[in-house]
């Protein structure tokens, strides 16, 4: 990382979950809660996939 990147990465973990994720949603919108992000989070075993989009290949390119 550079320096920017470590200034920045420092700052954020003393923040909480709720205000890095704020942080970020303020910055980039909520783009970044896409489908692409949710089969990412259900991958990485955060949530379960509560939508039921991720059933039998349901996640494809038709639903973008």
């Amino acid at each position: 990382m550079d320096r920017i990147q470590t200034c920045i990465w420092d700052h954020l973990c003393e923040m909480s979950g709720e205000e890095v994720a704020k942080a970020l949603t303020d910055y980039h919108g909520n783009q970044l809660l896409d489908k692409g992000f949710y089969q990412h989070m259900v991958d990485e075993g955060y949530m379960d996939d509560e939508l039921r989009l991720l059933d039998d290949y349901a996640y494809d390119e038709e639903d973008e």
